[in-house]
């Protein structure tokens, strides 16, 4: 599918434990790190010397909601399988999908004067993320 934008509209996010599910706005991943060992020692020359780790962190999933106070997210500490599910393409019957276990760490809530309601929760990736293409 190179070369085709993909349309924001219609992707979910489902919680597999707690079935937690509310208006998502927006929903951010802050990426991938795989840390970079230094293996630099007293007989390099010209520049430091690096060597891939061998686990990486999934990062953090930053979601945007409209806040509903009868269905606060579930910050029970549990982990749970999340799974991200993307709009799918034309021509296709499924959307790619992203799927980890994790948690969420943190939650909040902004009240502005005559306008709507909404929050956010973070989502801390807690394992590895499988991928799905869309088909």
């Amino acid at each position: 599918m190179a070369g085709t934008a993909l349309i924001g509209t219609g992707a979910t996010i489902a919680f597999g434990t707690s079935s937690y599910s509310v208006e998502v706005t927006n929903f951010s991943h802050s990426g991938e790190t795989r840390p970079a060992i230094d293996t630099t020692h007293l007989g390099t020359t010209n520049a430091r010397t690096f060597r891939p780790g061998d686990l990486y962190d999934g990062g953090q999933v930053e979601v945007d909601i409209h806040y509903d106070p009868d269905d606060h997210p579930p910050i029970s500490g549990a982990e749970e399988t999340i799974t991200i599910t993307f709009d799918v393409p034309s021509g296709l019957t499924n959307g790619a999908t992203a799927q980890f276990t994790g948690f969420i760490i943190e939650t909040g809530i902004e009240n502005p004067l005559e306008d709507k309601v909404t929050g956010s929760y973070t989502i801390k990736v807690a394992d590895e993320i499988t991928r799905a293409d869309a088909s």
